[in-house]
């Protein structure tokens, strides 16, 4: 069996739209979450679910992580999740407001907020074998790829090692409970080497994608503005030639305010990476760069709601360059949420799977047949490559079913 759907989150941010149009995206909503769907760039710190944190809150804070019984002083603990996700969202702003450069050695606080809660083997298996459950049940997410930086879970005396090792037992434990439900699912995990950190700390990154079973590929993450790519050179050439996959964060600031964003893309090009994540920058790349896309295949990750959610990225889902990464016959691999619980904004909302998908088709007006050929990109992309079978009845359920059902709606 390729996917059982259980129950559906139907919250879908409607705010501003016209009734007819809500409509179909209800329609959309309800049809899409049974669709099978990859995901290939997501951020386990940035995908916690409320619940989660919660009951994390008294253990963590026994451990001397957590300052406070909820954070930082005075702050109590959101009452649910939309409180959380507003309260976050507040955080975030006075980040970008303040230019979201990260210091060395740091990350942004609105993700320290997050980690606090993944410092013990335990926290760190269980965040994983939930995410991936509930992204199957509620959306039908049938191969995904987690990733996180392990050096942001050592504060509570884990190794590296251990980090990795316990976020694997997590996705483990949810493919093997899944898969004895006779649901297909498969992905592995990523690991992320940090931007602010220092470079010894990407090239342990390298031996423990060696090391680790389950580890499928490598990524460089972080503050693009203030670190861009080229510190890493050597890093992406070491794991490329020991037969990493790697993919890289580029070309996701704004290219205008920060012009090594481009230059980022380019050089993830020219050190021949597997996928580079975001890619916005692209909107104002030169032809050569499109004709060097489509010559190496590498694919871009695209994150709608991650991008959209901050007006200095991208202003609204009409400007993003979606549409002309498709026009330039970019590989786009799949539609992605990049952050569950951190991505979007109070306007806009927290993407989801499903969501992503309609967003596509009625705010980016991509094809029906365009979206088809997205989530084809996305199976075809994916760093696990004997996933044929599962790949070959997710594509036919897309193009016998589901895009017939969507024109039928589109066209109502």
């Amino acid at each position: 069996m390729l996917f059982e759907c259980i129950c559906r989150d139907t919250e879908c941010n409607l705010f501003g739209f016209e009734m007819e149009e809500v409509s179909k995206r209800d329609e959309l909503f309800q049809l899409l979450s049974c669709a099978p769907k990859p995901q290939l760039h997501l951020h386990l710190d940035g995908s916690l679910s409320y619940s989660f944190i919660k009951q994390s809150i008294e253990s963590m804070a026994e451990k001397g992580v957590i300052k406070s019984s909820f954070l930082y002083g005075d702050t109590n603990m959101p009452c649910n999740e939309d409180d959380l996700y507003v309260w976050l969202m507040k955080m975030k702003e006075e980040q970008n407001l303040n230019g979201s450069a990260v210091a060395k050695n740091s990350n942004w606080k609105i993700f320290d907020f997050c980690n606090q809660f993944l410092q013990t083997s335990e926290n760190l298996s269980l965040s994983t074998y939930e995410l991936i459950i509930d992204l199957n049940q509620k959306y039908n997410v049938n191969y995904l790829e987690i990733r996180f930086a392990p050096v942001l879970h050592t504060k509570c005396g884990l190794t590296k090692e251990d980090a990795v090792n316990a976020v694997v037992s997590g996705l483990k434990k949810a493919f093997d409970e899944l898969r004895g439900r006779d649901i297909a699912v498969d992905g592995g995990i990523i690991l992320c080497c940090l931007r602010s950190f220092p470079i010894d700390e990407a090239f342990e990154i390298i031996d423990l994608c060696k090391k680790c079973n389950g580890v499928i590929g490598l990524d460089i993450a972080g503050d693009e503005g203030s670190y861009p790519l080229n510190l890493f050179t050597d890093v992406i050439s070491l794991a490329k030639k020991g037969g990493i996959n790697v993919t890289v964060h580029a070309g996701e600031w704004n290219e205008k305010l920060f012009p090594t964003s481009i230059q980022n893309v380019i050089l993830a090009l020219e050190l021949q990476v597997d996928r580079i994540g975001h890619g916005l920058a692209l909107r104002s790349a030169e032809h050569e760069v499109f004709q060097h896309l489509q010559r190496q295949k590498t694919a871009v990750e695209i994150c709608l709601t991650a991008n959209c959610g901050n007006v200095k990225k991208c202003k609204s889902f009409a400007e993003h360059p979606l549409q002309l990464m498709l026009k330039k016959q970019v590989n786009v691999c799949g539609l992605n949420v990049d952050n569950l619980l951190l991505s979007g904004n109070v306007t806009i909302g927290q993407p989801n799977p499903t969501k992503e998908c309609i967003h596509a088709l009625l705010d980016c007006s991509v094809s029906p047949l365009d979206l088809l050929k997205i989530i084809e990109n996305g199976y075809n992309s994916a760093f696990v490559k004997d996933i044929s079978s599962l790949k070959k009845e997710s594509i036919e359920l897309w193009r016998d079913y589901y895009i017939p059902k969507i024109i039928d709606i589109l066209n109502s």
